[in-house]
């Protein structure tokens, strides 16, 4: 039985900085505030910019520990991004780790077939642009199209709460194309965060809203870290920490229940 891949939590730090001669960013030494404005005015191409600066903003904690857990890899190690669209951590991994082999996987319900598709990610101040080369499948119902253990590490963030069916057998799947020791970092909205504490005292609800982005646009089901780390367990990995980042509107959550006492 081959060794159990590793799940690096979402606050895991790197102990080491390794790069070659391109510029890139430090990501031990900035914070929410400048992860912000290193993904602010990228979208993918056609995306309404006002909702992907939303979505930025609300996630940008999560995908700054993310990347944290990875700035350690080797250079050219292979990386599988599950869920890639809207593409930030791709953006935000091109300017800390630019020499990774980056491999994007999405699941477009509209599309029929399965294949090799391509995404133009741009930014609307400077006019920049990149494209994006992404794996159609369903990693809910679908075996990724990969070899077994050919990773060193995949990248799994903001997908699991949108699965409806079977969200264990996506980390089975994901299980199978990890070499041994290989990392997986996680990341998902926090159910027992601050501001939905807030939103129950409030007489409100939680649940995400309806969404008009297909089948997988809304929250299906959210997990608190302890759910998490037993569904990984059983799910054959060895979680080496998990945690939760903070984020813009969780600090204000928290001033109003230490005013609420």
């Amino acid at each position: 039985m081959r060794p159990r891949p590793s799940l690096r939590g979402a606050t895991c730090q790197a102990s080491r900085l390794i790069g070659n001669a391109q510029t890139f960013v430090d990501v031990d030494n900035i914070g929410l505030d400048d992860t912000r404005d290193l993904l602010a005015g990228w979208a993918p191409q056609g995306a309404a910019p006002e909702e992907m600066a939303e979505y930025a903003r609300y996630s940008a904690g999560r995908l700054l520990a993310a990347a944290r857990s990875l700035v350690g890899l080797p250079q050219r190690a292979r990386v599988l991004e599950i869920g890639a669209n809207p593409y930030f951590l791709t953006v935000l991994m091109r300017q800390v780790r630019p020499g990774l082999d980056w491999i994007c996987t999405n699941f477009d319900p509209a599309l029929e077939e399965a294949g090799r598709f391509e995404a133009v990610v741009e930014h609307t101040g400077s006019g920049e642009s990149f494209a994006v080369s992404w794996h159609q499948v369903n990693v809910e119902t679908q075996e990724l199209p990969f070899e077994d253990a050919g990773f060193d590490a995949v990248v799994y963030c903001e997908v699991l709460e949108h699965l409806y069916q079977d969200p264990a057998a996506s980390l089975t799947r994901i299980h199978r194309v990890l070499a041994p020791g290989a990392a997986l970092p996680l990341t998902t909205p926090n159910p027992a965060s601050a501001p939905n504490v807030v939103r129950l005292l409030r007489r409100q609800s939680v649940g995400d809203p309806i969404s008009g982005h297909g089948i997988y646009g809304r929250h299906r089901r959210e997990y608190a870290a302890c759910e998490l780390a037993e569904l990984l367990d059983r799910s054959g990995f060895e979680v080496l920490s998990a945690s939760t980042v903070e984020t813009s509107n969780a600090r204000v959550a928290r001033r109003v229940l230490a005013r609420l006492g």
